[in-house]
């Protein structure tokens, strides 16, 4: 509840610039979106009508608790969903690429907000779109589609996002490496060790030698608008080449799910399968939201 707690005393939210329209689908999707956060017991979701869904027991007092609080914070709830809804469309391609899932599910996407430890301000938001008919009981049959990261103290997003991406990629990477040691045998831990994650790890330092290089033409706090045209398709072309590492990581992540599916392992399958729509995700993001929306201002294109 910590999270919730959080951005429900925050005086103010950053709201979404009035020249922000969304289209059919991402309103749709504001008017199906379900948030979920942890209690210290299990799990519960705010349905779009701000209705309390509990995914599990729940202990009785901080289920009072959490139904009070609702109560009262619909307002902020409400302009929580606003902005959520604005940087999944203008920072993230995380609707655009799952949109047929979601369509199919009647627009109804799952929105679970977890409080990041290094920022105060700073949310992962992770994506999944299940049936409404199919909730709470069915609940882990929910689908993944994705994750995202919000500041709740600055609507801008610094470098295009590119901290949060590279910060992502190595600690899903992680977790992944974890999570094999966990579920396989020491013979497979090996073959896998072998076989992907040390190629995993030469493509995660050109990720982050790359990301270094775009530091040092795009400072922390600059506006690229007011960069030379020479300078600003620089940076396209460093976020291009972050691209084709990324690129390079799915032909591997893709290979390793195979690889696990094959060796009958569905809960290590899970993760990577999770990392490989990450990273899906990413690419989508620079090649449309960055790539496409550079070269359109370059070139003043406007539809």
């Amino acid at each position: 509840m910590e999270g919730l707690k959080k951005i429900l005393t925050q005086n103010s939210l950053p709201a979404p610039t009035s020249k922000f329209q969304p289209d059919f689908f991402q309103k749709s999707v504001e008017e199906n979106l379900y948030f979920e956060f942890f209690l210290s017991t299990g799990r519960v979701l705010i349905t779009p009508d701000f209705e309390m869904l509990p995914v599990g027991p729940l202990e009785l007092m901080e289920e009072d608790e959490f139904h009070d609080i609702l109560q009262s914070s619909r307002e902020k709830l409400t302009l929580l969903k606003d902005y959520v809804i604005y940087q999944l469309s203008i920072y993230s391609a995380l609707l655009e690429t799952n949109s047929y899932y979601v369509c199919l599910n009647q627009y109804l996407v799952i929105c679970r907000l977890v409080l990041l430890e290094q920022d105060d301000f700073d949310f992962e938001i992770k994506l999944y779109t299940i049936s409404k008919e199919e909730l709470p009981h069915n609940y882990k049959d929910k689908i993944y589609l994705g994750r995202d990261f919000i500041s709740l103290s600055k609507m801008n997003r610094e470098q295009l996002g590119l901290k949060y991406i590279c910060s992502s990629i190595e600690s899903q990477l992680q977790k992944l490496i974890l999570r094999c040691k966990a579920f396989l045998p020491k013979k497979e831990q090996n073959e896998i060790q072998k076989e992907y994650f040390e190629e995993f790890s030469e493509l995660l330092e050109y990720l982050q030698k790359e990301e270094q290089e775009i530091y040092k033409i795009f400072p922390n706090g600059s506006k690229p608008e007011k960069f030379p045209i020479t300078k600003i398709l620089d940076i396209n072309r460093r976020f291009r080449e972050l691209k084709h590492i990324i690129i390079d990581m799915i032909e591997t992540a893709r290979e390793l799910e195979t690889s696990l599916f094959d060796k009958n392992q569905p809960k290590a399958v899970r993760y990577a399968t999770k990392f490989y729509k990450d990273l899906e995700n990413y690419k989508n993001y620079i090649m449309h939201k960055v790539n496409g929306r550079i070269s359109d201002f370059v070139n003043q294109i406007h539809i």
